[in-house]
């Protein structure tokens, strides 16, 4: 059972097409607060990942604050960017060519959106990881008009750019021009990847319209697999509902969840106090 743990947690490091060695693992910066409620002093480690005669690992930890389960030293951000432009939709979807990928509409983000009695569907609306455009097809079948996103993989930002022509930022969340203000920004199982989700809320609450709303959805901590949340690199954190409050608190948002959700994930939208 040993040598079989010992494999299971070396062929995590398999990140953006390659091995990562301890040596490399030893440089990684370790976290100096709790990426959700920004405790400095909460951190519990639970799990070092690496192998058997390492003496560098990655740690899992638990705030004690606020139960936010996290890798404490990550792979750097531009590591993780890189794997995102290049490799995501491959792992993802390795059978599939662009030519060949159909885009079926979802109708999950539009459902929460009729559940918030927002009447007017002329309103900004921009999607934070878009993908292939799934839940942007959904909203514009419930008859929203004003729809963007923001996507890294320069392969799905092709096929949703040919549902959404001029719409689609290649780009991170912060590379969103500026000056472009959104009564709705929402992502759906994006912000458990993010390197840094207090920087996206900091960077949200500046791009959002003053009466606007922050809608996330992401994998519930409490329903998701242990070995989920320790195994799978690419979810740099893992919520629970009340982590995912205190992180919308922290910068001036009340949370209100939505009851519409599946008991594995979380949705919850997100107005200003």
């Amino acid at each position: 059972m040993q040598s079989e743990l010992v494999e299971i947690c070396s062929s995590k490091f398999n990140v953006y097409s390659r091995i990562i060695p301890e040596a490399e693992v030893a440089s990684f910066t370790r976290r100096e607060e709790c990426p959700a409620c920004g405790a400095t002093e909460a951190a519990v480690p639970a799990v070092q990942i690496g192998a058997i005669d390492w003496t560098s690992s990655i740690s899992v930890d638990v705030c004690g604050d606020c139960g936010h389960v996290y890798y404490d030293n990550p792979p750097p951000q531009e590591v993780m960017n890189d794997y995102y432009r290049s490799e995501w939709m491959k792992d993802q979807d390795s059978a599939k060519t662009l030519d060949d990928y159909s885009v079926k509409p979802m109708d999950k983000i539009a459902r929460l959106f009729a559940s918030m009695n927002i009447s007017d569907k002329n309103v900004r609306i921009l999607d934070v990881g878009c993908g292939a455009g799934t839940k942007l097809l959904g909203l514009k079948e419930a008859g929203y008009t004003d729809l963007s996103g923001c996507e890294m993989s320069d392969q799905r930002v092709e096929i949703t750019s040919r549902y959404f022509p001029g719409k689609i930022y290649n780009v991170g969340y912060s590379g969103v021009p500026k000056d472009n203000k959104f009564y709705i920004i929402y992502s759906s199982h994006v912000v458990e990847h993010m390197y840094n989700p207090r920087d996206f809320f900091s960077w949200a609450a500046a791009a959002l319209e003053d009466d606007g709303f922050i809608v996330i959805s992401l994998p519930n901590a409490e329903k998701e697999p242990v070995f989920q949340q320790v195994l799978f690199l690419p979810h740099l954190h893992s919520f629970s509902p009340l982590s995912l409050h205190r992180l919308g608190e922290t910068h001036g948002f009340q949370s209100t969840f939505w009851q519409g959700a599946n008991q594995a994930e979380i949705m919850c939208v997100f107005t200003r106090n």
